[in-house]
């Protein structure tokens, strides 16, 4: 048992992500010791998306390049989890005989009983790993681990309920240990599982179940656990954040979670993701104005603007509240960086429906947008609806509303430029004397970057890479989705 290697592919969103840092620090603790490289792994854990018939197929060529090591001899065992496993786990079984273990996002703490070879599967491991050093599998599907894994902050098992002052006093908690991946300074916080939305081209229902929040407390120790283990920034992330306590008839769950999340004193910015515009309430809006961790910055995916599509969509909102809402951002936090997400090509959307989304785009001015073409999916409601829009067309649609966007980023951009912000370093210049950052307004991953040439600094500005987590740049120009500019002010 000891000595045991594994490897880990973490496939699909953020919410995915957070599902295999839970598995990794699991495996971590029951003395598994991680490997970066897939050759000479004991155990390969693919962690997969299902969402789409896109995101299901990479899961696939995945799991056959893992099994192709394996039959290799470069790895011994592969444990396939994720959302695709949900949904066609009977298959899976029949198609890939190769994979010794499917496991379930619901049963994701077996992990455990693997590690500690409970599992007649995992009976005959051995130790003794003599494999030949092979390449590993494409960099973007690899964990980027910080190296902080042996830190353990959970010295206290005192069990009693949390008030604020003793959140504050992390001796005296027992803390919730969760590793995080790529990013050293930020992390997401997954506040949920599963959805109570009823979407038609949605069927994460079918994979996760029904919404179920954590408990305020239960994040409360979690976010402070990563905020000492180096984290500045929290990404909080759900199906549908602004749900957050509605299963447990909590109102305004999302405010009074964020009201304890403030008070973690090591984390600067606190990023809300997936927020659905339905529940989005004057008390959380106030909250995100007046509280300086709180960034002024709202994914917030409408999927479509025209009342015939939304109601298509199944999405219990409607263009009018839709853009009473958005006004409202605008017209409380005059600074407020505003992202969604459209889906083009839906069933029944006709050209005035496109036409409305364009015209939509326009007026709007989304600081960041993104569009995913419109995927028929067997188990949703939305694979019955007449009316499909054929690839073609779909494709045309999906084009143009990228480049309208594309079109308008140098008028929505313009406002940052000669400007000064703060900015959280996503990587040191490792010999490069550039910086990639992000300000307020970007979110990793989905939104652009800020890049920091050095050499435009003096020396002193270089020396402090490597010694600070947020500096201050004043942004000099743009180019499509980035910003780039130079460092304003080292004191932070």
């Amino acid at each position: 048992m000891n000595n045991l290697k594994f490897h880990l592919i973490s496939l699909g969103c953020p919410k995915n992500q957070v599902d295999s840092e839970d598995m990794f620090t699991i495996l971590k603790k029951e003395g598994l010791i991680f490997n970066p490289e897939i050759s000479g792994s004991d155990i390969c854990i693919v962690n997969t998306c299902g969402f789409l018939e896109k995101a299901r197929k990479e899961s696939i060529d995945v799991i056959v390049e893992t099994i192709n090591y394996k039959l290799n001899g470069d790895i011994k065992h592969i444990i396939v989890t994720g959302c695709m496993v949900n949904n066609y786990k009977d298959s899976l079984i029949k198609e890939l005989p190769e994979v010794d273990y499917f496991l379930s996002t619901f049963d994701e703490s077996a992990i455990a009983d693997i590690a500690k070879n409970k599992l007649d599967v995992f009976a005959h491991i051995d130790d003794n790993n003599d494999n030949k050093n092979k390449n590993n599998l494409n960099n973007s599907r690899e964990i980027n681990f910080s190296g902080n894994l042996n830190k353990n902050v959970n010295k206290n098992k005192n069990k009693n309920k949390l008030t604020g002052k003793e959140f504050i006093n992390k001796g005296d908690l027992d803390l919730i240990e969760r590793e995080h991946f790529n990013l050293k300074r930020t992390a997401y916080l997954k506040i949920s599982e599963g959805c109570g939305r009823q979407c038609s081209f949605c069927i994460i229902p079918s994979i996760r179940g029904q919404y179920k929040s954590k408990s305020v407390e239960d994040l409360k120790k979690e976010a402070l656990y990563l905020s000492e283990n180096g984290v500045k920034e929290l990404i909080l992330i759900s199906q549908d954040t602004s749900y957050y306590g509605v299963d447990n008839n909590i109102k305004d769950g999302l405010y009074i979670l964020l009201k304890e999340l403030i008070k973690v004193k090591k984390i600067k910015w606190i990023r809300l993701m997936y927020l659905y515009p339905a529940l989005i309430t004057d008390n959380l809006i106030s909250l995100i104005k007046g509280e300086e961790k709180i960034l002024k910055y709202i994914d917030m995916p409408v999927q479509h603007i025209s009342d015939n599509v939304l109601k298509l969509m199944k999405r219990s909102t409607d263009k009018r509240t839709v853009l009473g809402l958005i006004e409202k951002f605008k017209v409380e936090i005059p600074n407020i960086a505003l992202r969604t997400s459209l889906i083009a090509g839906f069933p029944g959307e006709t050209e005035d429906d496109f036409s409305e989304l364009l015209s939509f785009i326009k007026e709007t001015k989304f600081d960041n947008l993104g569009v995913f073409k419109y995927s028929d999916e067997r188990e949703a409601a939305s694979f019955k609806l007449d009316n499909k829009i054929n690839a073609k067309l779909k494709n045309e649609r999906y084009k143009a509303l990228m480049q309208l966007q594309n079109s308008l980023l140098p008028e929505i951009f313009s406002k940052y430029i000669g400007k000064n912000y703060d900015v959280v370093i996503d990587n040191e210049n490792n010999g490069s004397n550039i910086i990639k950052a992000r300000t307020y307004f970007q979110a990793p991953d989905v939104d652009g970057y800020t890049y920091i040439y050095l050499e435009n600094n003096s020396g002193k500005d270089i020396d402090i890479i490597g010694k600070t987590d947020f500096l201050q740049v004043k942004i000099t120009k743009q180019k499509n989705y980035d910003l780039y500019g130079v460092i304003y002010n080292n004191r932070l």
